[in-house]
């Protein structure tokens, strides 16, 4: 219990290269893989939606309301910002977040997921296309306060 094993990046997840949104420089050393576009996705946590989190939602969507289950976007930022916030540390912005992940590719803040694939895109060693720089493991190594 507690040790993290493997992952594998979800079959449905959005991903790929923008056809619009210019490359953000914390990608500038992705060029090879990505092209002038921005390439998504940045990190990965929890995608599936059948293997998500609930939520308890009272405003009726759709006529649905009450306990649901989300993965993929809609549960992947808010653990990753509760991570960041969680170590007391402060963070400027996205982006500045941005740029701190993508400088610590391979390091053991971040678990590298390198198994699945995701339409054309496969996950592979390092950045790629269904799950960015890999799942959080230590943010708090990353951008803990002094």
């Amino acid at each position: 219990v507690g040790t993290w094993q493997s992952e594998t990046a979800w079959s449905s997840s959005g991903c790929g290269r923008s056809a619009f949104e210019p490359r953000p420089i914390y990608q500038d050393g992705l060029y090879s893989l990505i092209g002038l576009r921005r390439g998504a996705c940045d990190i990965s946590a929890v995608a599936d939606p059948s293997t998500g989190v609930a939520v308890y939602d009272s405003t009726p969507d759709q006529g649905v309301s009450g306990w649901l289950v989300f993965g993929g976007t809609s549960a992947s930022c808010p653990i990753v910002a509760g991570c960041v916030n969680a170590t007391g540390g402060s963070v400027a912005s996205s982006q500045d977040l941005n740029a701190i992940l993508y400088a610590n590719i391979g390091s053991s803040s971040l678990h590298d997921i390198t198994s699945g694939s995701s339409g054309t895109f496969s996950a592979a060693a390092g950045w790629d296309f269904p799950t960015g720089v890999g799942s959080p493991n230590s943010i708090a190594s990353l951008v803990a306060g002094p």
